[in-house]
């Protein structure tokens, strides 16, 4: 919401929230991955509510990381993680 709103005022890339620290901004979006809230920005700019935008971008992040693992492990990876779980289970010494 807070970034929404930010970005709405002009500020690009979003770094702080005027109405934190006595009215002067605080810098929260420097300490945390911007991703999240730009997307959820643009469903909100798209005329979704806010939780609306946020279960949306849930549900898309899930389904984009079940989809890209699958590709990941069905293109070879699979074998790497194997060869990885082997050597780390055997005894070195």
């Amino acid at each position: 919401m807070r970034y929404s709103q930010a970005w709405q005022t002009g500020q690009f890339p979003v770094r702080l929230i005027p109405e934190l620290g006595y009215k002067y901004g605080y810098p929260v979006f420097n300490f945390v991955y911007p991703l999240p809230y730009l997307v959820s920005s643009l469903f909100v700019f798209l005329g979704l509510d806010f939780g609306t935008s946020a279960k949306l971008w849930l549900a898309a992040s899930t389904v984009l990381s079940v989809y890209l693992m699958y590709l990941a492990l069905s293109a070879g990876a699979l074998s790497l993680f194997k060869l990885i779980c082997h050597w780390s289970t055997r005894d070195h010494f």
